[in-house]
């Protein structure tokens, strides 16, 4: 009968074993010899080599080779191997120490593993810890050998501990080795030392640090910018992950915006709009007499102020898939708005009136214009399913009362239905089903229906914990949508395709 391989199998182990059995039988070790004779099915074995000992240790655990072993063992490592990762990361995330000191305390291999880019973004351990200002976490992620000085594996360009620390944590973690760089002396307001690391290499005041910015996207204030100005930074320059000037990255620092305004940067609508700046929406008008049908999105293609990458720092800094007059309306510049409201076309105003939750405006604008929705933009009729998918509920159920068309696509190509499933949002469901989304559609980017968003949003979707997943599934269903295929998943006990509860709703 075969041996049953461990738990946790370890293929050097083997290795070691197998040289080990070798050197046995060299030595005319009675059961050596046995092994060898009864996996090979030879009475004897004059000049054995490495590979028949591979082969004995094979047959012992029931494989026919040497390969098919080596193969299993690595896809058990593989398995523990990500278990374990798995493990680390969540008590990392969770901010569980005595969790995580036993992991790395009683897993060898995982202690090799602490700086491993584990977490978003390519980021490490102590990085995840610096995020979220646990310094207990910091504290035991250093102790088991973290390196403080690692930046994240993010393509376009890794973050140190360092870049969006506050003051305090920052000192602490400098105080502990932390090493201040270009980047991190510019976003700590650290102009001795921007000035030094210059004096040495003249170069770093435009060299690319975390998402490709330059210094100049980290400076703290006008301080910092004035001296990056002097020495030669580039106002210009955008970075590689959101292709968005320093301007942009600082436009809810008003000190340091408008000094790199002055410095000559390119200006927008946007910047206007979060600071109620009517000469500089005036200019920005000027310069783009269509800036007021702007949105911000994220993927290749999608409106003016999408990058080829992570999306415009927009998304980020004044909010996902918002457009200019709410903004400036919502951040109290109502007579910035009003001014807007002016200049827009009627199809801006629409949109700005239902993003708003002005629902008599939006009323008093289609008695007058009752053609308006006909006329809408693939753009703009996007901004029902973006309201959808960033839960501007309010906005959204506006936005179908008005008879903005339900199969608009938005993120991922996703309508109003499926993204409102995706979110497990059971009311916008309903009123979507009412109004009469197609329960069918699969005339997006994965070819999906809103039942296989509902189920893919159970388990990936990031709020998920709000959404209300088995009673969407049931409104789908009563509404006539075809659960064949996830009822058969079901009834073969098959899992891992939605949570567990919302696998449950299915009949």
């Amino acid at each position: 009968m075969s041996k049953s391989l461990p738990a946790q199998p370890s293929l050097r182990q083997l290795k070691i074993q197998a040289k080990d059995l070798l050197q046995a039988f060299e030595d005319s070790q009675p059961e050596a010899i046995s092994r060898f004779t009864q996996a090979t099915g030879r009475s004897g074995c004059p000049e054995p080599k490495l590979n028949d000992a591979h082969l004995v240790l094979a047959r012992e655990y029931g494989f026919p080779n040497w390969t098919a072993l080596k193969k299993e063992v690595e896809r058990l490592e593989k398995q523990v191997e990500e278990s374990l990762g798995n493990q680390f990361r969540d008590a990392v995330r969770s901010g569980n120490v005595s969790v995580v000191e036993a992991l790395l305390k009683n897993h060898s291999a995982l202690q090799c593993r602490v700086n491993d880019p584990l977490f978003d973004f390519g980021g490490s351990g102590i990085l995840n810890a610096v995020n979220r200002k646990d310094r207990p976490m910091i504290d035991a992620l250093l102790k088991a050998g973290a390196n403080l000085n690692q930046k994240s594996k993010w393509e376009a360009g890794g973050f140190g501990v360092l870049d969006r620390v506050e003051d305090e944590l920052g000192n602490y973690l400098i105080s502990r080795g932390a090493e201040v760089d270009i980047h991190a002396a510019a976003h700590l307001g650290k102009t001795d030392r921007i000035c030094a690391l210059l004096d040495e290499n003249p170069a770093l005041v435009n060299a690319p640090g975390g998402d490709g910015g330059t210094p100049l996207h980290f400076a703290r204030n006008v301080e910092v910018a004035e001296l990056l100005l002097e020495r030669g930074a580039d106002v210009t320059m955008r970075d590689k992950d959101h292709n968005s000037t320093a301007a942009m990255w600082r436009i809810n620092n008003k000190a340091v915006l408008y000094r790199l305004i002055e410095a000559g940067s390119p200006i927008d609508i946007f910047m206007a709009c979060v600071h109620g700046d009517r000469a500089l929406a005036e200019r920005a008008l000027r310069e783009d007499p269509d800036c007021l049908s702007a949105f911000l999105a994220h993927a290749k293609g999608e409106g003016k102020f999408a990058s080829d990458t992570g999306g415009n720092i927009y998304n980020w800094e004044v909010g996902h898939a918002v457009r200019p007059i709410p903004v400036a309306a919502r951040l109290g510049h109502r007579a910035l708005a009003d001014f807007l409201l002016v200049k827009a076309s009627p199809t801006e105003r629409l949109i700005a009136y239902c993003l708003t939750g002005n629902r008599q405006a939006v009323e008093q604008l289609l008695s007058t214009e009752s053609n308006l929705i006909a006329h809408l933009t693939k753009d703009e009729a996007r901004a029902l399913p973006d309201a959808v998918h960033f839960r501007d509920r309010e906005s959204a159920r506006l936005m179908l009362d008005a008879g903005f068309p339900i199969t608009a696509k938005g993120v991922d190509g996703g309508d109003c239905l499926g993204l409102a499933a995706w979110h497990g949002d059971e009311e916008f469901v309903r009123q979507a089903i009412e109004k009469g989304a197609s329960l069918e559609n699969k005339d997006n980017n994965y070819s999906s229906t809103p039942l296989d968003w509902a189920c893919h949003g159970s388990l990936h979707c990031w709020d998920r914990g709000k959404g209300n997943y088995p009673e969407v599934v049931k409104a789908l269903i009563r509404g006539g949508a075809n659960a064949q295929k996830q009822s058969e998943l079901k009834k073969t006990g098959t899992t891992g395709w939605a949570s567990p509860t919302t696998i449950e709703a299915f009949p």
